[in-house]
Order: C-alpha cells, then structure tokens, then sequence
C-alpha cells in the first residue's frame, strides 16, 4: 500500500510537472526544468539530459547542476548497474537521452519508476517541440522585420544622400542577426572580385573599401546558385582582418531578375549561437529584399544620368540651332551693313566685329561637341544603349520596347562596347527606315560568358539575298569579334537580327 501511494505521489507531482513544462516557451527553460524534476521524483543520486545534433554529436549537456554547452563531438555518459537510461524523442526523431543515477534507496529503480519516467520522456518531447516552434516562429518574425527595414531604408533614401552609405543597413543586419561582423561585398567588373562596399561590427573601417578575391568554393557556389549556405571559418575574412578561427559564416546572395548584386556575409564568433536552418532560410528573403533595393537604386542613378545627358543634349541642340543661327544672321547682317559705311575705320571696325561673331561661333561648336562627347564617355553601357535606341528611334511614332539583362554595366571592354553600339543603331534605323513596321523590339544580355543582342520587328521583311552593306558590316564587327551574326527574315514577317559575341 505504501508503494502505492508513493507512485500516486509521483503520479500527481508529475502531472503538475506536465503543466509546467506546457507553459515553458524556452527550450532550455523546459529542458532544465526536466532533468531538476527527474531528479527530485524518483531519488536519483545525479540527472543529466544529453541533446544530440543531427549528425548524432553531442550538443548540450544539461544536468541537474545547470547547462553545460560542449561544441562538437562529446563521449555519451556511459549507463552503470541501476542507472536508468530514457530516449527523448521529438516527431519520431530522437533528440537526446534522459540518464538518471542510481536511485538512492537500496531497492534502486523499479519498473513502475521506468514507466513514470518514460512519460515524463513523453511529455518533454512534446514541450521541446512546442518549445521549437515558438522559438522558430519568433526567429522567422525578426527576420521578416529586419528584411522590411532594410527594404524601406534602401528604397526612402535617395541616391547619392544616404547617410553614411549602406553602412546603416549593415548595422541593422548584424544587430538584428546577433552576428559578430556584417560584409557586404559588391562585384568589381566581370571578375571574381569583389570591394567591400559595407561593413559593421569590429574592424569595420578597416576593412571598408578592402578588395576580395572568393577562393572558397562553397562561397563561389552561393555567388552561382544564389542559396544561402552556412560556411566554416573562410581564410578570405581573415585577410581582411575579419574574425578568424573558429568563426563561422553564413553567406547570402545578393540578387533581383536573375541580376547578382554582390554578397552579403554574416560571421559569428566561437561560443555562439550556430546559424540555423531557418536563419539560412530566412536570410534568402533578406538578401533578394537587398538585391531588389540595389536594383532600383542602380535605376535612380541611371535615370539621373539619362536626364543629365538628354539635358546635355537639348542644351547643345538650342546652341546649334537657335544661339549660333542668330549670331550668324548677325554676322551676315554687320557685314552688309559695312558695305554702307562712308568711315573706313567704321568698315574696319564691323569687318573686326564679323570676326569676332565667327569666333564666338567656333568656340560654341567646340562647347557642342564636347557636351556630346562627354555624355558619351560618362555614360553607363546601359544608359548608352538607351540613348543609341531613343536617337534611332527618334522619327517613330511609337516607343521601341527595349529589355536589358544581366550585368552590362560592368562590361568594360571598349572594342565589345563601341561593336555593339554600331550594330545597335544600324538594326534599329534599318527598322525605322525600311520595314514600315508597328512594333520594334530590342534584347540585350550580358551572360556569364558571352554578349547577346536581338532586333525584332513585325515589318515588312526581306528576300535573300541581301546586299545591304550594313549587314555585311555587322557580320563583320561579330566575327572580329569572335562571335556571331544571322539574319531571319520572309517577307511579310517580319526580321530578326542577332548579334552574339564573346565577353573577355
């Protein structure tokens, strides 16, 4: 009868325990709270709980004394006679075993002590599960509300006026992500290479600026497929000055339409919190909400460059055919009237004055080429190509519809860059002046390895053979080239031109 009434004793004592752990929301609150109880209800000279990781090393050792945190693999303590051994599982998983000492009462363990304890087991799989989701779902919570603040800051601030760069946005990433160091890297031409564009936490001015050369293939991986992946110490960083050792970095992929932007680095020190597998998740959302950022900032300063050079434009336009339309008819107007002049020293004077106007008139010619030059030199590929289309263009009554992909503006090479202008603006006016056509298209694409252009139209087309020298010569910039050029067309359906050549 006493045995009785000492399990119904537990029994009760362990159902207030299964309340208890219901409300508990921290995975070590319920895991602590656990191994204290074991302890208590049935005598045990010492309870430790041991939590494995996926891999089946051990992770945490949590005892009755407190929480023990061993990084890396850790020998199981070993069960001796009159030990009880107990499997924690979690949705069907096993997450850690439960071991209790040797009871101490001379009887030791009895199996109504086994079946009480494997409840006890029971119920904390369940709490440490409802435990995970919460601390999940809260996890996923943070990072949704880093992404949206980082999405407002890039997409509020103006071009050219945020204060203190991007550095704001790393900052907020890196105490939101409870990282040690924030990097974000931007690519440098078409190479491997990348500067630091952004930095926050320890040696952030030092490494601000610093050029990075991906060696890590893991990190080369994520620039390719743009999936997260959490790495191990990268000897990268540690060239930079950034943490080294043990560290262990979570790298993003910065990208928006297929376009990559740069990467994003998260690096946390020795003794902390492991990157999880809903940080890797999450930080997916954080860095297209960047890449989507860097995107329509890079179209604000491309819009800006447009309308500074259309104004360039325009101002060289009203020189050439208003200013110095005028100063000549004035010219033309002192020359004729010097004829009526009875003074020689007045017909002098107007004959110096006419000089003068004709001086005045070079000088602008000169101001008008170097407007134009200039815009042509500053601009971006991508801005040069909207410009070469928009003056192709020009005698239309409708828009060309034009599609730009990929990274054309880190393309450097001036022999590919002046190539696929020529070919641009000579498939685009063969369109406005000889297909008579409603629609024209124009696709350029920067990949990986080679640059692509195609100019559609739905005119009237063409039979071969063609004599038209501008074809010829577009099949010769593309073979200079190494590349390639064809022409499809029937008449009444239309043409096609495409021009691919290789990128260095």
């Amino acid at each position: 009868m006493a045995e009785a009434g000492d399990v119904d004793t537990r029994m009760q004592a362990l159902l207030e325990l299964f309340a208890a752990l219901a409300g508990d929301l921290e995975v070590h609150e319920v895991l602590q709270r656990m191994v204290d109880a074991a302890r208590r209800l049935f005598e045990a000279r010492g309870a430790w709980l041991v939590v494995l990781d996926p891999a089946g090393a051990t992770g945490d050792i949590v005892s009755s004394g407190g929480v023990t945190v061993v990084r890396g693999p850790h020998k199981v303590p070993a069960s001796g006679p009159g030990d009880l051994e107990l499997e924690i599982p979690v949705r069907g998983l096993l997450y850690g075993r439960l071991f209790l000492e040797h009871r101490r009462a001379a009887a030791g363990f009895t199996p109504a002590d086994r079946t009480l304890a494997e409840a006890l087991a029971a119920a904390a799989g369940v709490a440490i599960d409802n435990a995970g989701i919460y601390r999940d779902a809260r996890l996923r919570a943070r990072w949704l509300e880093a992404s949206m603040h980082v999405g407002r800051m890039l997409v509020d601030s103006a071009p050219g006026r945020r204060g203190g760069g991007l550095d704001p946005v790393t900052e907020l990433i890196r105490r939101e992500s409870g990282s040690r160091q924030v990097l974000l890297l931007m690519p440098v031409g078409e190479g491997p290479v990348y500067r630091v564009s952004s930095a926050a936490g320890s040696g952030r001015r030092r490494m601000h600026g610093r050029l990075l050369e991906p060696g890590t293939p893991e990190l080369l991986t994520v620039a390719g497929n743009g999936v997260p992946a959490v790495l191990g110490a990268l000897p990268e960083l540690g060239e930079l000055g950034a943490i080294g050792g043990e560290s262990e970095t979570l790298a993003v992929d910065l990208h928006a339409h297929g376009i990559h932007y740069g990467l994003l680095l998260l690096v946390r020190a020795a003794g902390a919190e492991p990157f999880t597998d809903t940080d890797q998740e999450m930080s997916a959302v954080l860095g297209a909400n960047i890449g989507q950022g860097l995107g329509l900032e890079r179209l604000h300063r491309l819009r800006e460059q447009v309308l500074l050079f259309s104004d360039r434009e325009r101002i060289a336009r009203d020189l050439h055919d208003v200013v110095i339309q005028r100063i000549f008819a004035a010219g033309l107007s002192i020359q004729a009237l010097g004829r009526h002049l009875d003074s020689e020293a007045a017909r002098t004077r107007a004959l110096d004055i006419t000089g003068e106007l004709d001086e005045t008139i070079r000088e602008l010619r000169e101001t008008i080429y170097a407007l134009r030059s200039s815009a042509g030199e500053a601009e971006q590929l991508s801005s040069r190509i909207l410009r070469a289309v928009r003056t192709a263009s020009e005698p239309l009554p409708f828009t060309p519809q034009l599609r730009l992909s990929g990274p054309l503006d880190g393309i450097d090479d001036e022999a590919v860059i002046s190539n696929l202008l020529a070919v641009l603006t000579e498939s685009v006016s063969n369109a406005v002046r000889h297909a008579a056509a409603e629609s024209i298209s124009v696709e350029v694409v920067a990949g990986p390895d080679a640059l692509r252009l195609q100019v559609r139209d739905d005119g009237a087309g063409m039979s071969f053979p063609v004599t038209e020298s501008g074809l010829a010569n577009m099949g010769q910039r593309a073979r200079e080239l190494g590349g390639r050029f064809s022409v499809d067309s029937k008449p009444g359906a239309g043409t096609t031109v495409k021009w691919r050549v290789p990128l260095p």
